[in-house]
């Protein structure tokens, strides 16, 4: 027991500093909603600055400790000032990543001014041991570093809860626009946040380089046990985030001992429980009160032959003619290329941020080399295998994503990412020792290619490795999974409506991203006769999807650009040759994506595309193959005591109704009544507390929105929810698809043409939408942008279709035409239609049957003659003559609960 609890006390040192940058994490986090990445470069940068003046020029450490806490908050302040205020409209995304180019910036100054080599350096507290009992003490920096980071948290609190700067920053956070309506400006509030961050990440910095030694790359890795600690703490609970970074800390040190049986388990162990705990704690899928996450406009996939072509045409005359050095910086760039298309298919097609995609390539590369070495296996028998079990690691990976998105599931990723590297790659018992693993030259029937020996060769067989990896990733996106992936990755809610598996596309996304990061693995295992797997640690990751927005981090001719300039590859070598600029050129490229991000926030490759549609006029589509529509069935619904709990809110409070098929049945009530609610319950994006739905006397009420879009059941949405990255046609396109399982093989190889059915021919010719194809949902007035939710939500040929306020926002005459475009849905497309609707007129003229709700009961139901005399409906919503009612003006019920 008293080595637990000595262990257990050691633990509170780097705990306590984990908590200090975790609360610099948070406090710019509030303010700003974005996550700072490169918290940890800027605690690295700062250590060193800080030594420096103590340790080289003696200037007394309080003196030192003032001037580092003012490079922390400088630090904050450019990161705000000249990157992050630049991209306040861009998307989350877009800022993270930026967050990351910062970190390649801080990190890459730390390395060119002081280098890399570990440094020890004498600690900041003097470690007096403060003895407990004979046999058990502690040193008095660990105690201090608790105390300071339980006072610092305390001090905070007070400060963002009492201090009109701390209410500012919760309204900044909530609502700039409202915030700057009472005087407060947000860019000063948030300026003054990612100061204080800065002093704090600076602060941890210094205070964590005596117990890991001084080293860049070493201070930077600060960061991770800072994110998981401000996970804990929900990036807003000072207390919760020192307790996570305690509990981190404390874990670790624990874990520490059993590190000779099983290596690196000390760095993996706390994090895994994070992850676990995160995805036990998070949402299958996102609730009306979260918004879409606006993600950076994905390519067409279309592939121009002249320019691939050329492109490849040339990039193998430049490995014949090349020296030797030339021609390994493109094999960089191959391999780069590879993990960026990685990159393109798991973020940029499927929305899911990963930062884990370079340890998938070290597994690849560990499983590839270690065959070919301890087996008979030649490369290619060993490549595939690799390629084929780093599958079912990136399915593991991918798994957080059903349960958390943005930036939590960036930090699994990191989590797990972290878990590979320490358990595997980290581990010299699996590696081959220091030394790491002796590879054998690849062999194709005959011809030797040795990266060594004959780096022409290799380098020709990358490129056309590439090459075809990069077609795969095209015809993905022009083909129906592609649609699948960007319909997942613009709106979840709205593409389960629709009967696509959400999981299933999102594990499908991951698994596809990482046969591209195998190979690139694979490839950097036999570039040389020793594996270093060393290089496969957490910061290439990052790397990699930092400098994927050069190029564009959803276009394919993005990736190509992308590897190119990263790092030992072509670009970065061209600089280097002409100005020798040695570590800075680390610099450069973090300098480039920051100013590239600012300037062209999608890439280079969509500026490209920009330009190209101003100067050619874009293909037309070519006639795509009809089929015909699925056989019609009438369905019946029931709705049986429903009720819906949230918290102590009853949002439905024992509902009992049936919608007979072929049928329009009105759904109305105050704001607040539980309409959505219902509607919400019945589709399944909402659990019941008590009751029943079914269909036909099928009980369906624990199934999912996929599984009922499939059986009948389709909806629009209050807020329309189209997928904004994506064409009106395409959006028409994904409600006709058919659900096919075997396209995702078939369609990396053999996309084929998107096919249409001969109700999506019907459709556009009765909405008069053939003008509109292939415009962007964003570029429609609201009125159109309706009816195409409307249009959608009939190609998925529901037999039951429930529409939540069509009529929003439309004025008189495009309400009329909305009616008498509901009736016709009912008699030519046989569909019963559940309508929710405050335009009573709308609901009187249209609707054979009418329910109404009130604080989420039924208070009556039947035609709607009958309705318009009920007392209890004149009282509650329409209204006597003389205007006493409460109608649609009384305040809406809690956000998330009702409507």
């Amino acid at each position: 027991m008293e080595t637990w609890i000595r262990f257990g006390l050691l633990g509170l040192g780097p705990g306590g500093i984990y908590a200090l940058s975790a609360l610099g994490i948070v406090i710019a986090y509030r303010a700003s909603g974005t996550l700072n990445f490169a918290s940890g470069a800027m605690g690295a940068l700062a250590a060193f600055f800080f030594f420096e003046l103590r340790d080289a020029y003696g200037i007394a450490w309080e003196l030192a400790l003032v001037a580092t806490l003012g490079l922390g908050a400088a630090m904050g302040a450019a990161l705000q000032l000249g990157v992050l205020r630049q991209l306040r409209n861009s998307s989350p995304l877009t800022k993270l990543i930026a967050t990351l180019g910062a970190l390649i910036v801080f990190q890459g100054l730390a390395v060119a001014i002081w280098d890399d080599e570990q440094r020890l350096v004498r600690p900041v507290i003097k470690a007096v041991q403060v003895n407990f009992t004979d046999t058990l003490s502690v040193g008095r920096d660990r105690l201090i570093l608790l105390g300071l980071a339980a006072v610092l948290a305390a001090i905070l609190a007070i400060i963002y809860r009492k201090t009109m700067f701390g209410l500012a920053t919760t309204a900044v956070a909530e609502n700039r626009r409202a915030a700057a309506s009472v005087g407060w400006s947000a860019p000063r509030i948030e300026l003054y946040n990612w100061m204080i961050g800065g002093a704090l990440s600076a602060l941890a910095g210094v205070l964590l380089a005596p117990i890991t030694g001084l080293k860049a790359s070493t201070l930077s890795l600060l960061v991770i046990p800072a994110l998981a600690a401000a996970l804990i703490g929900g990036f807003s609970s000072f207390t919760l985030t020192v307790a996570g970074g305690l509990i981190i800390g404390i874990a670790e040190s624990e874990l520490s001992r059993y590190n000779g049986d099983i290596p690196g388990i000390s760095r993996a162990v706390p994090f895994l429980i994070i992850v676990v705990v995160m995805i036990a704690g998070g949402r299958a899928r996102p609730t009306r009160a979260d918004l879409p996450t606006r993600l950076p406009r994905p390519g067409t996939g279309r592939v121009l032959p002249t320019i691939s072509l050329v492109g490849g045409a040339g990039a193998i005359v430049y490995a014949l003619l090349a020296s030797d050095a030339w021609v390994i910086a493109l094999i960089f760039a191959c391999i780069a290329g590879l993990m960026i298309l990685s990159v393109v298919v798991v973020t940029g097609y499927g929305g899911q941020l990963s930062l884990s995609q370079w340890a998938l390539a070290g597994f690849a590369a560990w499983v590839s080399s270690r065959l070919a070495v301890s087996t008979s296996m030649g490369f290619w028998e060993s490549a595939i295998i690799a390629i084929i079990a780093t599958i079912p690691v990136a399915v593991i990976v991918g798994l957080p994503a059903l349960r958390s998105r943005g930036v939590n599931l960036a930090i699994a990723t990191v989590g797990l990412a972290l878990l590979i590297e320490a358990m595997i790659l980290g581990n010299g018992d699996l590696t081959g020792g220091f030394g790491g693993t002796e590879t054998v030259p690849p062999n194709f029937f005959g011809l030797e290619l040795d990266a060594v020996l004959t780096p022409t060769r290799y380098a020709i067989f990358a490129i056309v490795v590439v090459t075809f990896s990069a077609m795969i990733v095209a015809n993905v996106r022009r083909s129906r999974t592609g649609l699948r992936l960007l319909s997942v990755r613009s709106n979840e809610r709205a593409a389960a409506a629709l009967g696509i598996n959400v999981f299933g596309v999102k594990l499908y996304a991951f698994a596809l991203a990482s046969v591209f990061a195998a190979l690139a693995g694979v490839l950097a295992a036999f570039q040389n006769r020793f594996v270093l797997f060393q290089q496969f640690n957490v910061f290439g990751s990052i790397e990699f999807v930092t400098y994927s927005v050069i190029g564009g981090v959803g276009w394919v001719l993005g990736a190509m650009l992308s590897g190119l300039a990263a790092p030992d590859s072509i670009l970065p070598k061209v600089l280097d040759t002409l100005f020798d600029l040695g570590d800075w050129i680390i610099v450069l490229l973090g300098g480039v994506v920051l100013i590239i991000i600012m300037a062209a926030p999608e890439g280079i490759a969509a500026r490209w595309a920009q330009v190209g549609r101003k100067i050619r006029k874009p293909p037309e589509p070519r006639p795509a193959p009809v089929f015909e529509r699925r056989p019609h069935t009438d369905l019946t619904i029931r709705i049986e005591d429903l009720c819906v709990q949230f918290g102590g809110v009853v949002a439905l409070d024992h509902v009992s109704m049936e919608v007979p098929p072929r049928s329009i049945t009105g759904l109305i009530g105050p704001n607040g009544a539980g309409k959505t609610t219902l509607l919400d319950a019945v589709t399944g994006f909402t659990k019941p507390t008590s009751g029943r739905v079914l269909v036909d006397d099928r009980d369906i009420t624990s199934m999912s929105p996929t599984r009922r879009s499939r059986l009948g059941l389709g909806r629009s949405f209050q807020t329309v929810e189209l997928f904004e990255e994506m064409s009106v046609r395409e959006n028409l396109l994904t409600a006709v698809e058919r659900h096919d399982n075997k396209r995702y093989l078939i369609d990396p190889l053999k996309p084929g043409q998107l096919p249409m059915s001969e109700l999506m021919l019907q459709v556009i010719d009765d909405f008069n939408l053939e003008p509109h194809l292939g415009a962007s949902p964003s570029e429609l007035p609201q009125g159109l942008r309706r009816i195409v939710g409307i249009a959608r939500a009939i190609l998925n040929e529901p037999s039951v279709l429930f529409l939540d306020e069509p009529a929003a926002g439309l004025d008189e005459r495009e309400t009329a035409e909305l009616g008498g475009l509901l009736r016709r849905i009912v008699d030519e497309y046989k569909i019963a239609i559940v309508l929710v609707e405050h335009d009573v007129p709308l609901v009187m003229d249209i609707c054979s049957h009418i329910v109404v709700l009130d604080f989420g009961g039924m208070i009556a139901e039947g035609d709607p003659e009958s309705i318009k005399r009920d007392p209890k409906v004149v009282a509650a919503y329409l209204g006597s003559e003389d205007g006493e009612s409460r109608g649609s003006d009384d305040e809406p019920a809690p956000t998330g609960a009702t409507e």
